[in-house]
């Protein structure tokens, strides 16, 4: 090998290593091959606690990109309802109560239920994703590549239970806190 080979030879080895050490680190979140769907269901066990009251529902949520059906049944009809809606709007209807209807989802749930729940956001958290639709969040994940835990806009979640479904690794339960309001989703069953 001559002289000039070698110096070309030692030359783009060195561009080699130094590209190589320059290129971003990829999270495992980012190596997943696909997105998460934005068409999905789950049915899934929904436990509440506030500082005055406790109690559980069964949740059979269908989330079709923007707009949602969710249906929350309780023990001996209960907190039976169905609720339909997108960022903009939402209809609850109930058992003997007529049908409500407002421009805020989140006022009117805490009105119905006396529950503060954020449903912009719940459809992303509920995947194990940061919503975008709030500027900051800090999240921890695990070497799998799966969220283990998430603070936005003042909720603390905590995510567990992963399960592969088809090609995803999805959350089995998630655990949300708020001031006083703590909710423990667990899912049964996610459908793409």
């Amino acid at each position: 090998m001559t002289r000039l080979s070698r110096f070309f030879t030692a030359i783009t080895l060195t561009l080699l290593i130094v590209a190589c050490s320059q290129q971003p680190a990829k999270t495992t979140q980012q190596q997943s091959a696909e997105p998460i769907p934005q068409q999905w269901s789950i049915t899934a066990k929904l436990g509440i606690r506030t500082a005055d009251d406790s109690g559980s529902v069964t949740v059979k949520w269908q989330q079709d990109f923007q707009h949602y059906q969710i249906q929350i049944s309780g023990p001996l009809g209960q907190r039976n309802a169905k609720i339909n809606g997108n960022h903009q709007a939402i209809m609850i209807e109930r058992p003997n109560h007529p049908t409500m209807y407002s421009s805020d989802p989140e006022t009117l749930l805490l009105d119905t239920f006396q529950w503060p729940l954020p449903l912009k956001h719940l459809s992303y958290w509920v995947r194990g994703l940061p919503s975008p639709h709030l500027a900051q969040a800090q999240y921890q994940y695990a070497t799998t590549g799966a969220l283990e835990r998430l603070t936005q806009s003042g909720w603390e979640l905590q995510y567990d239970r992963y399960r592969q479904t088809q090609q995803w690794l999805m959350p089995g339960r998630v655990k949300a806190s708020r001031g006083d309001l703590r909710l423990t989703l667990v899912i049964r069953q996610w459908q793409f």
